[in-house]
């Protein structure tokens, strides 16, 4: 004679089908256990029930099942391990705000699943003592801020039980973080992006890692030289200057236009090197200082009155072809770019 099946046995096999079913994973082995719960790749241990079911062990298994079903359905572990911080509390507090994520999508989506998380979510706090805090210290910090991430991603206030024990924290971190708190249901279904706002707020409340503050002055940093690279900088300028020149000229050699040196079929005859009249600066010297930081700003570095402030070393001197003739003084474009000043332009 067969021995009677236990009251438990049927709920286990349906909270198994309802877990794998909402987890979009079918391959997922659910098993019930007196040892803590936990979701390792594709087996999940939930708590095992009484044999006559009372309510609270039913909301807990349910609630348990439902999130860990969330978790693998929404939730990817390489970014998670990309953006938890190494800090044991920060950690914490990481995984707890991002769990409240994984569950709202579910709670507002399903109002059946939002009961069984808020239930188990109430009992499993209960059983770790939570309602009895009074104080701080009596108020595990990651445990409070799950409930508050919770109450901005779904609206929902932390159950009655649970009230006393956020308020003691709610001053706090509303005054340090309570303008990232706004931000993170936008955020909702891309982890990448709530895990950064995340580690933001981690910062606000003085729990990131120091690789935070490095990154972020890393990121400032970007763009700037070091000092003492300024010289380099500018030999290598003066280089491609050069060679940029050299090109020009032969294009123009190939068009017929004049080069350095040549005289201008329309502008007046003079000699090599007029009198009273300096020879053309080289290309380097003719190169805009190079820019300085100071306090964050950027500023160009004084010049001596000998030098002129030309234009952009990008500009085009294409656009200047045939002025040679008629320019003048005022024209700084071909102060910069006119490959036959000064010794045939009678401007100047």
């Amino acid at each position: 004679m067969a021995k009677p099946e236990s009251p438990s046995e049927p709920f286990k096999r349906a909270v198994s089908v309802a877990v794998r079913s909402l987890a979009a994973e079918p391959e997922l082995e659910v098993n019930f256990s007196s040892e803590p719960p936990s979701l390792k790749g594709l087996k999940a241990r939930l708590p095992s029930p009484h044999r006559n079911l009372p309510a609270q062990d039913v909301a807990l298994v349910r609630g348990i099942g439902d999130a860990y079903a969330l978790r693998k359905a929404y939730h990817d572990e390489k970014i998670n391990n990309q953006f938890r911080p190494a800090s044991p509390e920060g950690a914490a507090v990481f995984e707890a705000a991002e769990q409240a994520r994984v569950e709202a999508i579910g709670s507002l989506a399903m109002k059946g699943v939002a009961a069984n998380l808020t239930a188990g979510l109430e009992q499993r706090l209960l059983n770790r003592g939570l309602a009895k805090a009074r104080v701080h210290d009596e108020a595990p910090l990651a445990d409070v801020l799950g409930l508050m991430v919770r109450e901005h991603l779904t609206g929902e206030k932390p159950p009655p039980s649970l009230a006393a024990a956020v308020d003691l924290w709610r001053p706090v971190i509303e005054a340090k973080a309570g303008a990232d708190l706004e931000k993170l249901a936008a955020a909702l279904r891309d982890q990448k992006a709530y895990a950064r706002l995340t580690r933001t707020m981690l910062n606000h409340l003085a729990l990131g890692d120091q690789t935070d503050s490095d990154q972020s002055s890393d990121e400032n940093a970007e763009g700037q030289n070091p000092e003492g690279e300024n010289q380099d900088g500018d030999d290598q300028d003066a280089q491609q200057d050069g060679e940029s020149a050299a090109t020009e000229s032969a294009a123009d050699a190939e068009d017929g236009e004049p080069v350095e040196g040549e005289t201008h079929p329309n502008s007046p005859k003079t000699s090599a090197t007029p009198p009273n009249r300096k020879t053309a600066p080289s290309h380097s010297a003719m190169k805009p200082p190079s820019p300085t930081r100071m306090n964050g700003a950027t500023r160009s570095t004084p010049q001596s009155s000998t030098k002129r402030l030309l234009p952009p070393i990008s500009a085009n001197p294409k656009s200047w072809r045939g002025c040679a003739a008629s320019w003048t003084s005022n024209c700084r474009p071909c102060r910069a770019w006119c490959r036959v000043w000064p010794t045939s332009c009678s401007g100047f």
